[in-house]
């Protein structure tokens, strides 16, 4: 049911605008970050100390399992650049990085970080689908274990297929079908593949930069939704975002940075409440 509203007696609030599209509330009116924390809950990623000369600086904080943490800051403050490094696109210079309690070195390819048990998306489709290639093959290729038959190295096409028919139900991807190559899909759908590939591997920790950027309000909550469901699973994540709600919205808690350090840092709640002000 789509709502009306009299542009002459009400003012419309973004809430009623999300009503009205998606027919239900936002995420930001339902969901409040889980920010308690045991003493002893295992902590999967440890970042002490670490510096990129001309990126970032003494950069320390710890990742749990099941735990988002925020990296929030404007444009060049520097967390693109951490994020990158955690997912092995760029080295760093000093500090220690233990990952499952495995110090890594300082340069290590992406491949070797995500059989480490990292996940990156980029929230660029250009650089997450070959967009040539069906939505089957774009989600099996960082799947590929899942879909081998037991005894000899050949893919299971079968496997392949009710993968992909999987993650496009989980995602309401709109589709003829899980053989449709990617470049036919809608913005909204490409970035739903991109993620929905990460979401299926289920990597221990999942780095996302900018999950929903350039998708509408319906798309977004899909893919929130599924990023809370892994989350409560014990995924562990990192996000970097250009919208502060989205913050709010998944984060347990976030550090602001500045000039390549960490200013501050607070949590999920204590953000949402400030936002809201």
């Amino acid at each position: 049911m789509i709502a009306h509203y009299d542009l002459s007696k009400e003012k419309i609030t973004e809430e009623d605008f999300f009503r009205a599209i998606v027919g239900k509330e936002s995420l930001e009116r339902t969901y409040k970050p889980e920010i308690k924390r045991v003493a002893n809950e295992e902590v999967v990623l440890a970042v002490k100390n670490l510096t990129k000369n001309g990126c970032y600086y003494d950069i320390s904080f710890e990742l749990h399992k099941g735990e988002c943490i925020g990296i929030f800051g404007p444009a060049g403050s520097g967390k693109s650049e951490i994020i990158n490094t955690i997912a092995g696109l760029i080295s760093f210079k000093n500090g220690t990085l233990i990952i499952k309690g495995q110090e890594a070195k300082t340069k290590e390819p992406p491949h070797v970080r995500i059989a480490r048990g990292i996940g990156y998306f980029s929230g660029e489709t250009g650089k997450e689908l070959f967009l040539n290639w069906p939505i089957t093959k774009n989600i099996s290729i960082v799947n590929i274990k899942k879909i081998l038959r037991k005894f000899i190295p050949v893919i299971n096409f079968n496997a392949e297929k009710q993968m992909a028919e999987k993650i496009v139900q989980r995602l309401r991807i709109k589709t003829p079908g899980v053989n449709t190559d990617c470049y036919s899909l809608s913005g909204g759908s490409k970035q739903k593949v991109s993620v929905g590939k990460w979401f299926e591997r289920s990597p221990d920790i999942l780095l996302l930069e900018d999950p929903t950027i350039g998708i509408d309000v319906g798309a977004r909550k899909d893919i929130y939704e599924n990023t809370l469901e892994i989350k409560k699973r014990g995924i562990s994540m990192i996000l970097i975002s250009d919208d502060p709600k989205e913050y709010s919205i998944l984060c347990d808690k976030i550090m602001f940075i500045k000039h390549g350090k960490i200013q501050k840092v607070i949590s999920g709640e204590k953000f949402k409440q400030e936002l809201e002000k």
